[in-house]
């Protein structure tokens, strides 16, 4: 998001990768310390709002793992593919992790 958009008032929803390669961290051994990437979506306002998926990269799904506007823990991982459009309750928040065994 540029400063503007922001500071705007009017901007409500908005959502962060955070990638598995983006740490500049190594072990031991010299190698780079990688985790999971992950997709944390926020949804302020009163009304829904959609979002498109992006690439889960390493993966080709996203599996949810926290829904806000859910009251219960589904029975089953929720995956959803690159690429879907998903609509958001409005003052709710959403985590997703990138599903390596999806590619």
């Amino acid at each position: 998001m540029s400063d503007s958009e922001w500071h705007d008032a009017r901007v409500q929803a908005f959502g962060y990768r955070l990638c598995e390669l983006a740490m500049d961290e190594s072990n031991e051994r010299g190698e780079p310390i990688t985790d999971d990437t992950l997709l944390i979506l926020f949804n302020a306002s009163a009304e829904p709002v959609d979002f498109v998926l992006p690439d889960a990269h390493p993966g080709k799904l996203w599996e949810l793992l926290v829904d806000t506007a859910r009251e219960e823990e589904p029975e089953n991982l929720v995956r959803l593919n690159v690429g879907s459009k998903i609509e958001m309750t409005g003052r709710s928040a959403m985590v997703l992790r990138a599903d390596q065994r999806g590619e």
